[in-house]
């Protein structure tokens, strides 16, 4: 709950991004690691995020959001999705996961249509 203003260091990150006009687009985002000077603190160090860049995310939210989208809305391998936006089938598989979690116990659901 204090402000600080000292800057432990300002690391590079690669995060992947939906692609623009049919390319992939290179993203580099400097995010600045804040060092806290109260003693009280638990943490001595922190992130900066925001809300299209969590804490600890290589994805941005607006990709991770359209691979859900991917696989909810037509039947597709999980390694299609993937590699179509070229990134690796775990990274997939734990935002569905994380989707199904969400929603409860998706076995249960009604199915409205084929």
């Amino acid at each position: 709950g204090v402000i600080t203003t000292r800057i432990h260091a300002r690391p590079v990150h690669r995060v992947k991004d939906l692609p623009t006009g049919g390319n992939d687009i290179k993203v580099l985002v400097r995010k600045r690691r804040m060092a806290c000077r109260e003693t009280a603190c638990e943490r001595r160090s922190f992130v900066q995020t925001t809300e299209q860049l969590p804490l600890r995310a290589r994805i941005t939210t607006r990709l991770s959001q359209k691979l859900v989208d991917e696989m909810s809305c037509e039947l597709r391998a999980v390694s299609r999705v993937a590699s179509a936006y070229q990134v690796s089938w775990p990274t997939v598989m734990a935002r569905v996961n994380m989707v199904g979690e969400l929603v409860g116990n998706v076995d249960r659901m009604f199915i409205r249509r084929l």
